[in-house]
């Protein structure tokens, strides 16, 4: 839910909090894509398992919150092993 609060203060010009308190914003941006977890790999320290779930759990709440079901997702894996 915190993810989908998030998107809805830049989509939706705010959104209503846990407490039903509403925070409005004055953005309305119209986003396609999105990224969920950067370089998850090199950062986060997940399992594949934990990954996916966590990944599903954003992806439902953004939706939750902003009834986007168009905005594509994407879960970059770029960290190079190289140094």
């Amino acid at each position: 839910d915190y993810y989908g609060r998030l998107f809805a203060w830049y989509t939706k010009g705010g959104f209503i909090d846990e407490y039903g308190v509403k925070h409005n914003s004055e953005y309305q941006y119209d986003w396609d894509y999105t990224e969920i977890f950067n370089e998850v790999e090199g950062e986060h320290s997940m399992t594949v398992e934990c990954y996916t779930r966590a990944y599903d759990a954003v992806i439902q709440g953004i939706r939750r919150h902003t009834n986007n079901y168009k905005m594509k997702y994407v879960g970059m894996a770029l960290e190079s092993r190289l140094i």
